[in-house]
């Protein structure tokens, strides 16, 4: 094994956490092809996340704190992402702006 990857979204309510979700996945490729793929190609998600129909970049420059994305879960849903906090190259947390989802 090359990585050990932990992927966190942080997912918030104005006014108070309302899930934690954690997902540990293990990849055989350098860390920092991980940390392209995830952040500087944030907006790209739908390459690689089959339950997401489309994505793209919104506002801000790619690979930078405060860049907003666009995910389209189906014809009829969608979400705003914006990352608010980089931590290094080891991680980063994810608010959504716009939209919800049920997380099951």
């Amino acid at each position: 094994m090359d990585i050990c990857s932990i992927i966190k979204y942080f997912i918030y309510d104005k006014k108070e956490i309302m899930k934690n979700v954690q997902r540990e996945i293990i990849v055989n490729v350098s860390k920092s092809k991980v940390w392209d793929l995830l952040f500087n190609r944030f907006g790209e998600v739908n390459n690689f996340n089959l339950l997401i129909e489309g994505s793209q970049f919104t506002t801000g420059i790619k690979g930078e704190l405060g860049v907003e994305r666009q995910c389209q879960l189906d014809s009829k849903n969608a979400v705003e992402e914006r990352i608010t906090e980089v931590r290094g190259d080891s991680g980063f947390d994810i608010d959504i702006v716009k939209g919800a989802t049920k997380l099951t």
